[in-house]
């Protein structure tokens, strides 16, 4: 961090006092050796910040079938940045998206996110003796009118997502599962083929094939919303090596280093540096770690990639 460059002030010393309060605490606790080495102690409250940020991915992605490793990272907020390299390594990942922007991201969603509204139907049948085509017009309909009321102004209202949840028949936790699209009489496959893609995603979650047993409709669900803005993919950007650094700063990254500092408006499309460095801005620092590249795509995207070895 480059507390000079930071728009939102930051007390160094404010700090410093807490951890010289942390560390009287832990010699009053028994612990003098361990508080007699403040970066010791620094460097553990760092990987204890890293390890609870990727155990959160793990319970939305690992435990849910999903493998961390085969997609990017998305580091926002004002400290992701910082965080991003370490948390990747402790997943697996070997690219992460730092957005423009990143530290107020929610913000710059919520203004351009679009209007949803979703309709629901809990139907607690065997997949087989549910007319889906039906049940499906009639909440696609509830989905849409609701997106009507709410935003009567906003241009044409779009279904957008069909989900279904489903269980083996006497069991509790269900699957969800996108309704394939289809018209007219193939409509009518809907049920095989959500059979098949519920037994393909048990497989996916608990590593082996569903018994053969009856497969239960828990509940329907339809998304329906309003445009969105569309999206424009970035130019090309051919690569070229960032420029003279703005400066260097002494810098924790599994041990203190002289690391260059960029700031992230002087690096153009294209640029790309290796770490470890800094790449600053109004709300945010990004931390290039040892072995990661980082380089600016064509719409003010950090793209850092692992590559130590390559």
């Amino acid at each position: 961090m480059a507390p000079e460059r930071f728009e939102i002030p930051i007390d160094l010393g404010a700090a410093e006092a807490t951890l010289g309060a942390l560390l009287e605490e832990m010699a009053a606790a028994g612990l003098e050796a361990e508080a007699a080495d403040p970066e010791r102690v620094l460097a553990g409250l760092l990987a204890i910040a890293d390890e609870r940020m990727a155990e959160a991915i793990r319970a939305i992605s690992v435990r849910r079938g999903y493998d961390p490793a085969v997609h990017a990272l998305v580091a926002f907020g004002g400290a992701g940045a910082q965080h991003a390299c370490a948390v990747a390594a402790l997943l697996g990942v070997s690219t992460v998206l730092v957005p423009p922007d990143a530290p107020l991201l929610s913000a710059t969603g919520l203004e351009a996110a679009r209007v949803e509204r979703f309709a629901e139907d809990q139907v607690l049948e065997s997949l087989e003796g549910v007319d889906l085509p039906s049940r499906l017009t009639v909440l696609s309909r509830q989905a849409v009118a609701a997106v009507e009321a709410q935003e009567p102004h906003a241009g044409p209202v779009t279904v957008r997502r069909r989900l279904a949840r489903l269980r083996l028949a006497g069991q509790e936790t269900s699957l969800d599962l996108e309704i394939p699209r289809s018209e007219g009489a193939d409509e009518a496959r809907l049920s095989g083929e959500l059979r098949t893609a519920f037994a393909e995603r048990y497989q996916e979650v608990y590593g082996y094939r569903p018994a053969a047993r009856d497969v239960e409709l828990e509940s329907l669900r339809v998304v329906a919303s309003t445009p969105g803005n569309p999206w424009t993919p970035p130019a090309e950007a051919t690569p070229v090596q960032a420029g003279t650094p703005a400066g260097r700063q002494r810098v924790w990254v599994g041990g203190w280093q002289e690391v260059a500092v960029y700031g992230r408006e002087d690096l153009e499309p294209g640029a790309f540096l290796d770490g470890p460095a800094l790449v600053v801005e109004r709300h945010s620092t990004t931390v290039v770690h040892p072995g990661w590249r980082l380089s600016r795509d064509g719409a003010g995207t950090l793209v850092l990639r692992w590559r130590s070895g390559s």
